[in-house]
């Protein structure tokens, strides 16, 4: 992964999103920046009346 992008990483599977996890370079970790993602992609969801799913494997 890049050491410059922070990231939320998905897939899609029969029309569902399934959030894999969040990257978030060393050098940023601790500002909120994560739980920014997850907001935003949450709120995709929503607006857009998806199914989610969630898979973390850690």
């Amino acid at each position: 992964m890049s050491e410059e992008f922070a990231i939320i990483d998905y897939r899609w599977d029969k029309g569902d999103i399934i959030f894999m996890h969040t990257f978030v370079p060393q050098a940023v970790k601790g500002k909120g920046i994560a739980g920014k993602l997850a907001q935003f992609a949450l709120e995709h969801v929503k607006e857009n009346n998806l199914k989610m799913k969630i898979n973390c494997p850690i």
